[in-house]
């Protein structure tokens, strides 16, 4: 089960590029760095661009960046901007697909499963992950 799609993962990873450099990039460098297709991650961008969590800047630097501090957006927004709200099956987004789903057991599983996700997403933050990317890094 993928949970969180490809363009969802390339978007995430370039939110967390663009915070923690703290300044304009370009699609090209930003799908260098993270070693993404350029033309997807245009898309992409474009994407975060009408949620309003990048803008563009027009010119010979030109390119993105942030539009809050990282502080300020969850794993959770960003997810559901690209991608949708996370369902951990089909009835949770379209309960006629099944007569019993009021009913049923598993959904209620499913249900709290999802709710546990979903609160973790709303609570980790794109500093957060800055701070996660650090500690990862390879030491000089």
């Amino acid at each position: 089960m993928e949970l969180v799609h490809r363009d969802t993962d390339y978007a995430i990873r370039a939110m967390v590029l663009l915070a923690s450099n703290q300044k304009t990039m370009s699609v090209a460098e930003l799908a260098r760095c993270e070693q993404v297709p350029t033309e997807f991650l245009k898309k992409i961008m474009q994407v975060l661009k009408n949620a309003q969590f990048i803008e563009s800047v027009q010119g010979p630097f030109g390119g993105y960046k942030l539009t809050k501090n990282p502080e300020e957006t969850t794993l959770y927004d960003i997810i559901t901007a690209v991608q949708g709200p996370i369902h951990m099956n089909i009835c949770f987004a379209n309960p006629s697909v099944y007569e019993g789903s009021d009913t049923c057991l598993l959904r209620d599983i499913l249900g709290e499963i999802g709710g546990q996700i979903n609160d973790y997403l709303e609570n980790v933050t794109l500093e957060d992950m800055m701070v996660r990317m650090k500690e990862k890094a390879p030491k000089k």
